[in-house]
């Protein structure tokens, strides 16, 4: 409703870890239509983190990973440590932590 309104910043983050709505939005498999209406009312799929981490790195589902990407995601950024979304959930994964590897690993097949 607020962002019906034009009442809400879509792109205000949390001071401590720079998060905007985006990076939260896109952590829940089921939430593609809550992150297609922060992206229609001007929410940044580029947007970093403090640790230089676009929502991307957080997608939790193939659907919002392309999606973010056909809103013009980029697929090489790099964060702090100089990992681009895919080689972080692949290092996740070794790790045996859950993360969004299998939201993300259609990207090895991409040019």
């Amino acid at each position: 409703l607020l962002l019906e309104k034009g009442g809400a910043d879509v792109n205000a983050t949390l001071a401590e870890d720079g998060t905007s709505p985006l990076h939260y939005a896109v952590e829940k498999k089921h939430n593609i239509q809550i992150v297609k209406q922060l992206v229609e009312h001007g929410a940044n799929v580029n947007g970093k983190d403090v640790y230089q981490q676009t929502p991307l790195y957080d997608a939790a589902s193939k659907e919002i990973a392309q999606y973010l990407l056909q809103q013009g995601a980029d697929p090489t950024v790099k964060n702090s440590t100089g990992e681009t979304p895919l080689e972080r959930a692949k290092y996740l994964m070794n790790l045996d932590r859950k993360n969004n590897y299998d939201a993300l690993k259609f990207l090895e097949d991409a040019p």
